[in-house]
């Protein structure tokens, strides 16, 4: 149990950031691991709030306790490689546009990325990382308009698995 005395995680975080932005930085990133289905409270705190998430969650009905999929500009499926990954990712779409009550977007508008983090040279993660980049400039001033030029929604997404490392990036 944690003493009377040390302050609440959300106040910890605060103090932290308070402290970072006082350093003037252009971009802080904000890491919580393991935040649960309905703590959200972090949300508040940050300019661009993302969650990444695995398929894993159980049944499609508790997509509607997972409080993120309401407040996350971005949404990460990763683990895309698992059994039940593609339903998933339907699944957390269809709960993204309830939420927002967006139903006419195309399920490719919905910021959700399916991702193998594991995978050397992913083409998710690269999309998922172009859209972020995309995302934030549109939403944070001051990060600049430069692209990073990494490719499209089309380089690969989907298609197996991507490349493995090449003897010429190895032991660099």
């Amino acid at each position: 149990p944690r003493a009377a005395s040390t302050p609440p995680p959300r106040a910890l975080l605060r103090e932290c950031l308070d402290y970072l932005r006082a350093q003037d930085f252009d971009l802080i990133i904000l890491e919580t691991a393991g935040i649960g289905q309905s703590d959200s409270e972090v949300v508040d705190l940050v300019d661009f709030p993302a969650y990444v998430m695995t398929s894993d969650y159980g049944a499609a009905s508790q997509l509607e306790k997972i409080d993120m999929l309401d407040f996350a500009e971005l949404i990460v499926l990763n683990k895309y490689d698992r059994r039940g990954a593609e339903d998933a990712l339907r699944d957390v779409r269809k709960q993204w546009k309830r939420n927002r009550v967006k139903f006419q977007l195309k399920d490719e508008e919905v910021p959700v990325y399916p991702t193998i983090a594991s995978q050397f040279n992913d083409p998710g993660v690269t999309w998922m990382f172009v859209e972020l980049c995309r995302l934030m400039r549109e939403k944070i001033r001051g990060l600049g308009t430069q692209q990073p030029g990494l490719g499209t929604r089309d380089s690969g997404l989907g298609k197996g698995k991507s490349q493995s490392l090449g003897n010429a990036r190895c032991d660099f």
